[in-house]
């Protein structure tokens, strides 16, 4: 393939993962200790189940981002990426290998295979994000412990292995990157969402939020097919206040955040979706919404790491509701 650069399947995986180490909110010790204990309880265990379930990546502080298919001494030069990856992407990818232009790797943002069943595994960030918006610590992590459980036990009746089996019986390598893209978007609009663009806290309104938003080109694109951020509870005129950015931890917090955070001084809440329940009670503590989109999220942190690909010269090609956009040839 013209233009491009050999990179080894395993070294890219790796790449991915220091990616999201970077931009993860807590710091790189935390994260590490983190790793260090859960290695020490799993291989301390003395429980059958857990002892085989392990697969050992004490490197990798993020269970929903893993090769799920592939040798990590392939090599890569073309990447197919996309949002959700099911049979059609993989099918799509062996037929362009039938055409001479062979797909070398496929990239998923959510996660299938045993990165599914550790989805819940990458929620604790959320007490984190919870404490920075100044809800005690104690209080974090009591409203998280039951929601973590309640996603672990809603992914155990799915057939996580489907997409996965169809990989490796058409042998295209096949990874998912979750929490590494997460953070990247999170911290990618932290540092965007700040006074200077918004407003200060006292006079911004939730449309300066939403304007801001949308002068991003994956929200652009996003509203190119009808989907712009939405404002879930109270009203664009609206004083936003202090903002809470809810972008990684795997899926949607508890329920009982919403009240903690009102209680914390938050006034606008932003996040890529929200259940309708938490919905409703947003509105009844006068918590203002805005839902930024789930695609235009998800592009934005994928797009931050496949920017990062490129430059090592591996060529991208998008699908799968990916939203595709170079910063680096902007």
């Amino acid at each position: 393939m013209k233009g491009t650069t050999a990179v080894r399947l395993g070294e890219l995986y790796q790449w991915l993962l220091q990616e999201g180490i970077a931009a993860d909110p807590r710091s790189r010790e935390e994260v590490e200790a983190l790793l260090a204990a859960r290695k020490k309880a799993v291989t301390g265990s003395m429980d059958k189940a857990t002892r085989l379930a392990d697969d050992g990546q004490w490197d990798n502080p993020y269970g929903d981002t893993r090769i799920l298919y592939g040798e990590a001494d392939r090599e890569v030069r073309r990447v197919l990426a996309g949002i959700d990856i099911d049979g059609a992407e993989l099918l799509l990818a062996d037929r362009w290998r039938e055409r001479g232009k062979p797909i070398d790797l496929v990239i998923a943002h959510h996660p299938a295979g045993r990165a599914l069943v550790q989805l819940h595994q990458v929620m604790k960030v959320q007490e984190d994000l919870l404490a920075a918006a100044g809800i005690p610590i104690n209080v974090a992590e009591a409203i998280m412990a039951d929601r973590i459980e309640e996603v672990r036990r809603s992914l155990l009746p799915s057939n996580h292995q489907k997409v996965v089996d169809l990989a490796r019986l058409l042998d295209i390598p096949f990874l998912c990157v979750h929490s590494p893209a997460d953070n990247k978007v999170q911290r990618y609009l932290s540092e965007y969402l700040t006074a200077d663009r918004i407003g200060p806290e006292k006079t911004r309104t939730v449309r300066d939020i939403v304007d801001a938003l949308l002068d991003l080109p994956e929200f652009q694109l996003a509203a190119g097919h009808g989907v712009t951020p939405q404002v879930i509870a109270g009203k664009n005129d609206d004083r936003a206040g202090k903002i809470y950015i809810k972008m990684n931890g795997g899926t949607s917090g508890p329920e009982q955040s919403i009240e903690a955070l009102v209680k914390a001084g938050v006034g606008t809440m932003v996040c890529m979706h929200l259940p309708e329940s938490q919905r409703k009670k947003a509105a009844e503590a006068k918590l203002r919404v805005v839902i930024a989109g789930h695609m235009a999220c998800d592009s934005l942190g994928m797009n931050l790491l496949l920017d990062g690909l490129e430059r090592q010269g591996v060529e991208v090609l998008s699908c799968a509701g990916l939203l595709r956009y170079q910063r680096d040839s902007a």
